[in-house]
């Protein structure tokens, strides 16, 4: 079995036009030339940030960035550091952890071998020590700077020395650790420091705040000397800001003030890129289908879609691979090296994602008689002065919804003739409305049938008008794949229109997919 088109979740080492998923060459070049030519103004703000979601790409940018600096000519005049905050979050202080970090960095570096013979390392670390983790302790430093200039912080800080009796005062350990982080900047004169501070967002709520905090406040201490940049999702550090301060900070004014110039990663994940490098060998229309499928479904997670797709390849190697397995015999004839079918791919994907993302919904249409008594507990008649019996609401869903000789819809080969049916006057017939329901999830309020549903042929409108009713955050991703085979029924009939499709598929089940991801995945 191979694996060598298997996307990892980490940054992407080697970015080119092949891998940019998200336009990001563009980005890091606009970014390396801006902190070049921008640099006298760096000098003043030196905090700068780069926004984007989970998932969107960022630390394969910063990754980027960092190594461009590094190359040539700007390695003269640049020492760049990269810190992962979330590797350190276990460490008591994470400000002390930066501080820490860098010392070590820069210990090893030929330039600083004179400035730690006269220096002691253990001394060097105990300023950032008494400062960051001893006087510290216990202060919430996360709105002080929101709240004080310079001035007034040192004498707050002061009044809380006096109470809890420390033995020095607080503005001669900030003294202090300014003079030796400075001294350390200054040491090699023609460098600028670029520490970029990447997977803040992964860490829990308070250490994120505190550690922008405590670099905003003593960090830039050494304006001139060092740039700060960090990758940072907005949403999640908006939502840090409410669960901690409420409505006493606003999460755009908390970031303002931590932050001088910001970038963002662009929105624009490009889907059929990503389609591209998982499926080489099919052609354009096979991208477009594809593309269009996961954006009418509302599955465009850049990370969730790599899973995806990551496990569909090794489905699909598998199958290749290993057609003697029994095994095979669960997966369904989907796409592999241009053969095989879209509406077995699309079922195949459809399968990993409710596995993988909605298990609770996997269990749900899994357990086919459960769902449908589920279905006869909330439906209401549509005649308001007019009550159903629970005898005359299960027999109701077992005539219209599917359960009566269910399995005449849930093998493979019948698709043809439930796809290819298609009335006059925007109609269809009841096994097409009998089979998207083998698809919908469990219903947690009340539902009606409207008289069309009740009949031999149902109109394009109450099909849809019924899907709608089981809509909620929880339900969404079940029934946008309902719409998505109702809506593009014609498109789906022209592919499985033959008597291949029939002999390729004679035996396979609806169900098999649920076995085939209990057992595969």
């Amino acid at each position: 079995m191979k694996s060598e088109r298997l996307l990892t979740n980490k940054y992407i080492e080697d970015l080119n036009k092949n891998n940019d998923f998200f336009r990001s060459l563009d980005k890091v070049n606009f970014i390396k030339t801006f902190i070049i030519n921008y640099s006298k103004h760096l000098k003043k703000d030196n905090m700068l940030v780069l926004y984007g979601e989970w998932g969107s790409g960022k630390s394969t940018v910063i990754k980027a960035i960092e190594k461009g600096l590094n190359e040539s000519e700007l390695k003269k005049k640049y020492q760049t550091f990269y810190f992962n905050a979330w590797k350190y979050e276990k460490d008591e202080n994470l400000a002390f952890s930066l501080f820490e970090f860098l010392i070590d960095e820069v210990e090893i570096m030929d330039e600083y071998k004179k400035y730690f013979q006269t220096k002691k390392k253990y001394t060097i670390l105990k300023f950032g020590y008494d400062l960051l983790v001893g006087s510290l302790k216990g202060i919430n430093i996360g709105f002080l700077f929101l709240s004080w200039n310079s001035g007034s912080l040192i004498k707050h800080l002061e009044e809380i020395e006096k109470e809890t009796k420390l033995k020095k005062s607080l503005y001669k350990k900030i003294n202090e650790f300014e003079k030796e982080f400075e001294s350390i900047l200054e040491y090699i004169e023609e460098k600028t420091w670029i520490i970029f501070i990447d997977d803040l967002d992964r860490c829990e709520t308070e250490n994120v705040l505190n550690l922008l905090s405590a670099i905003k406040l003593f960090f830039t201490l050494g304006k001139g000397k060092v740039i700060y940049f960090c990758g940072v999702d907005k949403n999640a550090v908006s939502e840090a800001v409410k669960v901690k301060y409420g409505e006493i900070i606003k999460s755009e004014e908390y970031l303002e003030k931590i932050f001088d110039i910001s970038f963002n990663m662009s929105k624009d994940f490009q889907i059929a890129k990503l389609l591209s490098y998982y499926f080489p060998n099919e052609n354009q229309n096979f991208i477009d289908k594809m593309e269009r499928f996961f954006k009418e479904v509302k599955f465009r997670n850049p990370r969730h879609l790599k899973k995806v797709l990551n496990k569909y390849t090794i489905i699909s190697e598998f199958k290749k691979d290993n057609p003697e397995n029994e095994l095979t015999k669960l997966i369904p004839n989907i796409k592999i090296n241009g053969k095989g079918y879209f509406l077995s791919t699309l079922f195949v994907l459809y399968i990993i994602i409710l596995f993988e993302f909605f298990h609770e919904k996997f269990e749900e249409i899994k357990n086919y008689d459960e769902k449908f008594e589920n279905y006869s507990y909330f439906l209401v008649s549509n005649d308001i002065n007019k009550e159903w019996t629970l005898d005359n609401k299960i027999n109701i869903v077992k005539v219209t919804c599917g359960k009566r000789d269910y399995k005449t819809i849930t093998k493979f080969s019948p698709m043809r003739a439930i796809f290819s049916s298609e009335l006059a006057d925007e109609k269809v017939p009841d096994f097409l409305f009998r089979f998207l329901n083998l698809f919908t999830p469990k219903i947690n309020r009340n539902f009606t049938l409207t008289t069309s549903l009740a009949g031999q042929e149902h109109k394009f409108q109450d099909i849809l008008d019924y899907l709608e009713q089981f809509e909620s955050k929880e339900n969404s991703f079940p029934i946008e794949f309902c719409k998505y085979l109702f809506l593009n029924r014609k498109e789906i009939k022209e592919e499985i229109n033959n008597d291949e499709w029939e002999k390729t598929s004679e035996s396979y089940d609806v169900f098999d997919l649920f076995k085939m991801a209990e057992t595969i995945l």
